[in-house]
C-alpha cells in the first residue's frame, strides 16, 4: 500500500507520522515552543520530515494552525514570523515530493470523519480545545475552507466579554482556576469539588459555543479534540442543556456530540489529502 507522511504543526510541537492504510506506523515529535525565526522553524520541519522520508513515500500532508490559500499561510497570528510562508513550495522543493497543506482544525475534523468518531458521517464539525479554540468543517465529506481559506475561525467571534476563544481554551481554565488545564483535570479525577465546578463552568461555555455551530451548520456530529478534551467526562454533561436552551429542537435532536476517538487525528487527516 502507498505510504505518505502526515504532519501536525502546533503551537508547541511538530508531530509527524508515517501513514499507510489509515494507520500511523511510526510517529515522531519535536519541540518548537522556543522558536522565534522562520529559519529555525523550517529547519525543525525539514528535520522531522527527513527522519521519515524515503524513496517509497508518495507525498507529504501538512496541518498548519492558520488559514491556508494555495499552500501558503498569509497570516499566522500565533507565530507572526511565519506570515506568508509557502509551506507547499518549500516542502516540494526540499523533498521533491508532492505536498498538500490545510488548516490543522480542518484536518482534525477530516481525520475523525474518515477514521474516527465520525466515520461514515458526511457533515461533521471538529472542535479543538487547547491553547486556543479551533474549528474544522466537513460538508458532504469534503473540507469546507470558504472563499479565503478562513472558514471555521470561530475563535475570533466577539461576545460581550471578549472573543469566544477566551471562554473555551486553556486560557479560560488558567484565568478562573489559577491552574493549568492538565492539573485541573488531575484534580477533577480525584474528586476535587472546586475543580469539578470549574470544569462544569467550562462545559457551559462550550455548550453555548456549540449552539452557534448547531444552528449555522446543522452537522450530523460535532467531535471534540485537543488536550482539554481529555477532561470531557467532567464537562460533557453541561453541553447539551446549553444547546437545548438556545437552539432549535429540530437541529439539536439530530446532532451527536462526541470526544475524538483518535490520538493522531490531524496526522491522519493530513495524510488523507494525498490518498
Amino acid at each position: 500500500m502507498a505510504r505518505v507522511i502526515g504532519v501536525d504543526i502546533g503551537g508547541t510541537h511538530i508531530s509527524a507520522g508515517l501513514v499507510s492504510s489509515g494507520k500511523v506506523l511510526v510517529e515522531k515529535k519535536v519541540l518548537i515552543s522556543g522558536i522565534k525565526t522562520k529559519k529555525e522553524f523550517v529547519d525543525s520541519l525539514f528535520g522531522i520530515i527527513g527522519t521519515l522520508m524515503d524513496k517509497k513515500i508518495k507525498g507529504i500532508g501538512i496541518g498548519f494552525p492558520a488559514p491556508i490559500v494555495d499552500g501558503c499561510a498569509p497570516e499566522v497570528q500565533n507565530m507572526p514570523f511565519l506570515n506568508k510562508i509557502n509551506l507547499k513550495g518549500i516542502i516540494e522543493k526540499e523533498f521533491n515530493a508532492r505536498c498538500e497543506v490545510s488548516n490543522d482544525a480542518n484536518l482534525f475534523a477530516l481525520g475523525e470523519q474518515k477514521f474516527g468518531a465520525a466515520k461514515g458521517k458526511k457533515n461533521v464539525v471538529g472542535i479543538t480545545l487547547g491553547t486556543g479554540l479551533g474549528c474544522g468543517i466537513i460538508i458532504n465529506g469534503e473540507i469546507y475552507s470558504g472563499a479565503t481559506g478562513a472558514a471555521g475561525e470561530i475563535s475570533r467571534i466577539p461576545s460581550r466579554r471578549g472573543k469566544l476563544e477566551r471562554f473555551a481554551s486553556a486560557r479560560f481554565i488558567r484565568r478562573v482556576s489559577g491552574k493549568e488545564a492538565e492539573l485541573l483535570y488531575e484534580l477533577a479525577k480525584k474528586g476535587d469539588k472546586r475543580a469539578l465546578r470549574k470544569w462544569a463552568r467550562f462545559g457551559k461555555n462550550v455548550g453555548r459555543i456549540l449552539t452557534i455551530i448547531v444552528d449555522t451548520l446543522d452537522p450530523e456530529m460535532i467531535v471534540l479534540g485537543g488536550k482539554i478534551a481529555n477532561a470531557y467526562p467532567y464537562f460533557s454533561k453541561q453541553i447539551m442543556p446549553e444547546i437545548e436552551k438556545n437552539s432549535f429542537k429540530l437541529t439539536y435532536s439530530k446532532t451527536r456530540i462526541a470526544k475524538a476517538k483518535l490520538k493522531n487525528s490531524t496526522i491522519l487527516g493530513a495524510a488523507s489529502l494525498l490518498i
